[in-house]
């Protein structure tokens, strides 16, 4: 999934969005501070993003845990999304690692969750990890 804010400079994720994030599973939800200048929220349940550049570096599809990223701006993405293909070496900061995160914010939001994109209205969105899914190979 992803989340980004389309607004002027002066009003960036950190303005009005707060993120918490569940690390154990055991539904205590701590604040995360978004870091300065941050223009865009990745949430990773696996290796893949954007026909397959990995952009945590770290996890597994199996290991039941979120990789959260943060990408300050469109050439910052450009240059993990390009390189990685061609190393793998370059991957987006990473923000968190956890079992489940909420977003709160005040202001609307351009989402994607799996390719299909929408506007959302100010509120709460939870997101957690749901068991596993096979894949089956003919």
């Amino acid at each position: 999934g992803y989340c980004s804010y389309t607004g002027p400079e002066k009003s960036l994720l950190s303005s009005f969005l707060q993120v918490e994030v569940d690390v154990e599973g055991d539904g205590n939800f701590v604040p995360m501070e978004i870091p300065k200048g941050t223009r865009g929220i990745v949430v990773l349940n696996l290796r893949s993003y954007a026909g397959g550049s990995d952009l945590a570096g770290r996890g597994t599809y199996h290991d039941g845990k979120l990789q959260i990223v943060y990408i300050s701006n469109m050439r910052q993405m450009g240059r993990v999304l390009g390189l990685n293909r061609i190393c793998g070496c370059v991957h987006a900061p990473h923000f968190a690692e956890c079992k489940a995160l909420k977003f709160r914010f005040t202001e609307s939001l351009h989402m994607q969750v799996d390719g299909e994109p929408w506007f959302q209205s100010p509120g709460v969105l939870a997101v957690s990890y749901y068991g596993k899914g096979f894949v089956y190979k003919a």
